[in-house]
């Protein structure tokens, strides 16, 4: 048995190639094992850390954007897109932004 087998203790689906720690948790905890990344179980984005995943699938994933630019028409569901944005588009305006939700 190799390394990733011992690891996750297998249980998969051979059409799929998913495994889990526990079978039950697949969608939470599933990883494709011919690329070694982790799926979203709504849209299938993929991540090579599962708590990038989780963090897709909790916060954004089918969500509409929950922050705002305070300068333009600008949304994002990240604060670090809008940041960003606010550094180069707006760069002598103060780097905040507006929480929708």
């Amino acid at each position: 048995m190799d390394f990733l087998s011992l690891q996750l203790r297998i249980y998969s689906d051979k059409d799929c190639e998913v495994s889990s720690r526990n079978s039950r948790k697949a969608p939470d905890y599933s990883i494709n094992l011919s690329t070694g990344r982790f799926h979203c179980p709504a849209c299938n984005w993929s991540y090579t850390r599962r708590d990038s995943m989780l963090a897709h699938y909790r916060y954004e994933c089918g969500k509409p954007p929950r922050f705002k630019c305070p300068y333009c028409q600008l949304c994002s569901k990240k604060t670090s897109n809008v940041y960003q944005h606010v550094r180069s588009v707006h760069p002598n305006e103060a780097v905040t932004l507006v929480k929708l939700y």
